[in-house]
């Protein structure tokens, strides 16, 4: 009998370890305070913008439908074209961006963009049957006061559909782009069934499957190859000769010096203390977006493909900085008035939000 008990408790013991690293690792416990803004303000567009970038006085996003790409099952072709999108800091203007040439045989659903040069717009898009995993270029210039953008190349990444994320350049011949998910969609979209999004879950918690990958482009084509692995690489900036990734499971921004021959040498791991989605970079501080809680996006998930009315998803954003020596991070900012935050701009006193999820931008005063 002794025996028998001795045998339990050392079954339980490992089991109760386990389930308290995976109830950790999914925020179970995890009840976010609200701070720094009460007096954000709430401007609806038409469509989310996962992701936003700084072009003179105005900032530019690219919108999606990724509500159809990433949470109903098999439906990433019913999500209707994204464009660009203009947005005045100061006015909160809005705008839909005339953009001239672009293929008809492509459909943009954007995922991660970036501005190299101050004038060419990179955006990464899950075109599915529609292009498949591929990156758009447009020239971007103000004119009367107006943006407006010119397609002129693509470069197709391959067709794994659905598993990149975010994108770095180095020069007009190499870029980082991030890997978030284990394994491609269909040509249809995701299968959001639950023994399917069990094993990707699974794999995204506990392997390092996902990648940064280093691509060399080719004319109209890339050849990448994975250079650093993470559970969730998600937002990436390059700054001179480092590489800053957000990995959304470990909340943590990992930070990489790049070498002469491209090859990333990790050498810092800053703790964050909620989800990570993009990353930008601004006098010398990277700010990272998230939502508050990966459980509240487990439920969120499992409200869609339920056909559920969704829960809301609070986030915000944090900073990492150097201080002497080490890299810090602190909590700049949390809210609910915005579900599902992924992307932060940070201006001299105000930080615009968007979300991947959420037609609507948040406008904050900046507390720093």
């Amino acid at each position: 009998m002794k025996s028998i008990i001795y045998a339990g408790i050392l079954l339980i013991i490992p089991l109760g370890v386990f389930l308290n690293s995976v109830a950790k690792s999914i925020d179970y416990w995890k009840i976010p305070l609200m701070h720094n803004s009460s007096s954000c303000e709430r401007v609806n567009i038409e469509m989310p913008t996962e992701d936003l970038v700084e072009f003179g006085k105005f900032l530019i996003g690219a919108t999606s439908d990724s509500i159809s790409m990433y949470y109903k099952h098999e439906s990433a072709n019913q999500a209707p074209p994204g464009y660009l999108i203009s947005i005045d800091p100061n006015t909160k203007e809005i705008a839909r961006i005339p953009t001239h040439n672009f293929p008809s045989q492509y459909q943009m659903n954007s995922h991660g963009i970036t501005i190299y040069n101050n004038k060419t717009l990179y955006v990464l898009s899950h075109s599915y049957n529609k292009g498949g995993e591929i990156v758009f270029l447009f020239n971007l210039e103000i004119k009367d006061g107006h943006v407006e953008a010119t397609f002129f190349k693509t470069i197709k990444i391959s067709d794994e559909h659905g598993i990149y994320n975010g994108i770095a350049i180095i020069n007009t011949q190499y870029f980082y782009i991030t890997q978030w998910m284990p394994f491609a969609d269909s040509e249809q979209g995701r299968d959001v069934s639950m023994t399917t999004s069990l094993y990707r879950t699974g794999l995204n918690l506990y392997t390092k499957t996902n990648s940064v990958k280093l691509c060399m482009i080719l004319v109209d084509s890339a050849i990448c190859s994975p250079k650093a692995y993470g559970h969730v690489p998600n937002g990436i900036v390059l700054h001179e000769k480092l590489l800053f990734v957000a990995d959304s499971l470990e909340k943590a921004v990992l930070i990489y010096h790049v070498d002469e021959n491209l090859e990333l040498t990790k050498f810092a791991s800053v703790p964050i203390s909620h989800a990570l989605d993009n990353l930008h970079y601004k006098n010398g501080v990277v700010y990272a977006t998230g939502i508050a809680s990966v459980m509240d996006y487990l439920k969120y998930s499992a409200s869609i493909r339920e056909g559920k009315t969704p829960n809301n998803v609070p986030g915000g954003f944090s900073k990492v900085y150097k201080e002497g020596s080490a890299w810090k991070s602190k909590e700049i900012l949390m809210q609910d008035k915005l579900s599902f935050p992924s992307s932060s701009v940070v201006l001299d006193k105000k930080v615009v939000i968007s979300s991947v999820i959420d037609s609507a931008l948040l406008f904050c005063p900046l507390v720093k």
